[in-house]
């Protein structure tokens, strides 16, 4: 297990059968990532392998320059999607791939706020995006 300010991350070669309810990303190997998050609210995360190969064209139609910058993007994405309960395909069409956020952050969500941590997890060579949608201020008032 992986721990952090944003909470912890547990890995799983295979099917992850315990934690049930918690927010969970399958990579293309077949393993599992279970996030534990810091606190309460809708919770999402996304993991992606690096070593996993990926179609030029993707980046290219993205403007990602790497492999890397395309999956530190798409993670983002696809917790946005997630927390936000629109499908993948449907979120890149009304928003796009947003960009890569660095560390922590925080996004305007609907009527609350993505909190959103990118992690980097070397030795498993993946991407990880972890967020937590939490009430927040008013959207339009953030910077």
């Amino acid at each position: 297990m992986i721990r952090g300010p944003w909470g912890a991350l547990a890995w799983h070669d295979g099917e992850a059968t315990g934690d049930p309810g918690r927010p969970r990303s399958h990579d293309h190997r077949g393993g599992t990532v279970v996030w534990h998050p810091p606190g309460p609210g809708t919770a999402a995360v996304d993991a992606e392998s690096l070593r996993r190969p990926l179609d030029p064209a993707l980046r290219r139609r993205w403007g990602a320059a790497d492999d890397a910058g395309f999956l530190a993007r798409w993670t983002v994405g696809e917790v946005l999607a997630k927390l936000s309960g629109t499908p993948i395909a449907v979120w890149l069409s009304e928003h796009g791939l947003p960009a890569a956020v660095p560390g922590h952050s925080q996004v305007p969500l609907g009527e609350g706020v993505a909190d959103l941590w990118h992690l980097e997890v070397p030795g498993r060579e993946a991407v990880v995006t972890c967020g937590l949608l939490v009430p927040g201020p008013d959207p339009a008032g953030m910077t």
